[in-house]
């Protein structure tokens, strides 16, 4: 672990994966005052995460421009496997 990651760590508490688990919850503002405030945190110390919330956002930003029916069915699917994961994570993470 770098200088950087060991002092980002040892300020929040969090590791940037689990910071990286925590985004969906933070866009959806079902996070904890407490795990909202150690996120916001982390992120003023850890440009990695930063930029990993930006192409997160921007991700879900060109999802919103597709229409259902132009993503195949299995494909759909899985994204709605991984989001109901993160959403259940997220919920039990706050």
């Amino acid at each position: 672990m770098t200088a950087r990651k060991k002092l980002t760590k040892g300020l929040t508490n969090r590791t940037c994966k689990q910071i990286t688990d925590l985004i969906f919850g933070y866009l959806n503002d079902s996070l904890s005052a407490s795990v909202k405030r150690d996120f916001k945190r982390h992120l003023r110390i850890c440009p990695d995460c930063v930029n990993f919330l930006k192409t997160y956002k921007k991700a879900v930003a060109a999802s919103r421009s597709l229409r259902p029916a132009e993503i195949p069915a299995n494909v759909r699917d899985n994204i709605l496997d991984f989001l109901h994961r993160r959403i259940r994570k997220s919920t039990l993470s706050s």
